[in-house]
């Protein structure tokens, strides 16, 4: 849809600053200010256009990034969530000169707004965004920490039960007591069929497809190993089916292994496998590349596997660089002064 002059859009809004920028700015040289603002720019805009965002204006070293326009997606506030993670993330590789990384605050609201062309920035193609809502991310991003996200109880209901949170209440707004959500982290090893907590309809219709599964179960209980591909389109009822077969046998032993595609990476074709991998270690987002290193070693320690036939390939799969490798590079270094 084109973004026509006053559109009435439900969309979410994300709004991203620099902590203690005016500070910042007065300690740097223009050059390396103007040098950094850009490097910010692209490192935040890649974020937000990988998860299908649009950036709608800059104020300053503010962003105002639009999800679910012009093209809405059914989980537009999920996709704002992950791109401020990333952002968080991608932050940490801006360095300002003499300085440690910069630090991030992110605010993001879920509502109606009226969107349209911003006169005043034609040349930039700038969008005027009007509403309660990015008045609120602004709000919430102006009183969250430095590299933190905070969203708004309406994106709460929208994300389901996909994110870690942590409930917060927020100094008055307008007059009355606002209540945010701090976002910790993705969760592990959740369904996207169950982070939404779908109200689910009787299950009609799909007895064929049930009865095959069930009888390729029985034959793997008798010895014979299986493997059954279930495709269709989306949104026909794939999901529902497993998940109705999960509950037939979850009296029975055995061992669950999800692994889950997801639309935000499909860059990664091992994206299900690291995750798994992830989990299986205690990985978490924010873990040093030195205490994820020790978590991996541990896991194959566990499993009794050769670390030095192993270590380096999942270390690699996880983007962990083995302490060897590490310091080898140093040595060479080393010899060659």
């Amino acid at each position: 849809m084109s973004g026509a002059p006053g559109e009435r859009r439900h969309l979410t809004v994300l709004f991203c600053d620099i902590a203690q920028s005016t500070a910042l700015a007065k300690s740097l040289d223009p050059e390396d200010l103007s040098q950094l603002m850009r490097t910010y720019y692209d490192r935040c805009g890649e974020a937000i256009q990988h998860f299908d965002g649009v950036i709608a204006s800059y104020v300053g070293d503010g962003i105002m990034a639009l999800f679910g326009y012009p093209r809405a997606h059914e989980d537009d506030a999920e996709r704002a969530v992950h791109a401020a993670l990333k952002i968080l993330e991608v932050s940490k590789t801006v360095y300002p000169k003499g300085h440690p990384p910069i630090r991030v605050r992110i605010g993001i609201a879920s509502g109606l707004v009226v969107v349209g062309e911003d006169k005043l920035h034609a040349l930039t193609r700038e969008k005027s965004v009007v509403g309660e809502t990015p008045n609120l991310a602004a709000h919430l991003q102006g009183v969250a920490a430095p590299n933190s996200v905070l969203i708004s109880e309406a994106t709460r209901k929208l994300i389901g039960d996909v994110f870690e949170l942590e409930k917060m209440e927020l100094p008055n707004l307008k007059g009355r007591p606002e209540i945010a959500w701090h976002i910790i982290g993705p969760k592990a090893r959740t369904s996207r069929f169950e982070a939404h907590g779908r109200i689910l309809t009787n299950f009609v219709g799909r007895d064929q497809e049930v009865a095959l599964l069930v009888d390729r179960w029985q034959q793997v209980n008798q010895g014979e190993g299986q493997v059954v591909l279930l495709a269709g389109e989306a949104g026909i009822g794939k999901s529902r089916i497993v998940e109705n077969f999960r509950q037939m046998i979850s009296g029975t032993a055995q061992l669950t292994l999800r692994y889950q595609c997801s639309p935000y990476h499909t860059d990664s074709a091992l994206y299900p496998v690291i995750t798994e991998l992830e989990h299986a270690a205690n990985i978490a987002p924010n873990d040093a590349s030195s205490l994820k290193l020790e978590k991996i070693e541990s896991l194959l320690k566990e499993e009794g596997l050769n670390l030095d036939e192993t270590l380096p390939v999942l270390a690699a799969l996880l983007s962990v660089a083995p302490i060897h490798h590490q310091m080898s590079i140093h040595s060479v270094g080393k010899n060659a002064h």
